[in-house]
């Protein structure tokens, strides 16, 4: 009796541990212990705000007229150096205005046009960029380094009777956004 007793026992206890390696397989992966490091993913979602902006590499173009003639920054070899300094592309156009000094009996006549543009397209005929008009001298000029910039020329005219002396005008560069280029 004492070895069916002994054999009762020993297959009680294989059961049992069958049971319990069965528990632990199946329990083990969701059971937490304290202290154990978990970890979850989250998304993020990040939008960059596109600026558009200007730097002039080259400002100021300057040469000499005499009365009643014209020069250009092609004869002079002087150029505005326009520089896309944001992160969109856009259209470039630029305007002549506020003239100082200038007292012949007519004003100067302001032409402006795009001598070379590392992208974009290049507006290379001279247009009127007298204030009212503001031509559009490149078209997509791209923000990425090395294809930003454009060199642009300008063309002034003056009065027969115009004075000796320095003059002046402002140029206006305006930037507009062109997200279908």
């Amino acid at each position: 009796m004492e070895d069916k007793t002994a054999n009762l026992v020993i297959v009680i206890l294989f059961i049992a541990v069958v049971v319990l390696a069965v528990f632990f397989v199946l329990k083990l992966p969701t059971l937490r212990v304290a202290g154990m490091a978990e970890t979850a993913i989250g998304t993020t979602t990040i939008t960059v705000a596109s600026e558009t902006a200007i730097t002039l590499t080259d400002s100021t173009v300057s040469f000499t007229l005499q009365q009643g003639g014209s020069n250009d920054s092609d004869t002079a070899n002087d150029y505005f150096t326009a520089e896309n300094s944001g992160n969109t592309k856009f259209d470039l156009d630029m305007n002549i205005w506020g003239e100082v000094n200038f007292t012949g009996t007519t004003g100067p006549d302001w032409l402006c046009w795009c001598k070379t543009a590392e992208s974009g397209v290049c507006v290379t005929t001279y247009q009127d960029c007298n204030i009212s008009v503001n031509p559009v001298v490149v078209t997509c000029l791209l923000p990425t380094e090395a294809t930003d910039s454009a060199n642009l020329g300008i063309n002034v005219s003056i009065a027969s009777d115009e004075t000796a002396g320095g003059k002046e005008a402002n140029v206006t560069f305006t930037a507009t956004l062109n997200s279908s280029c």
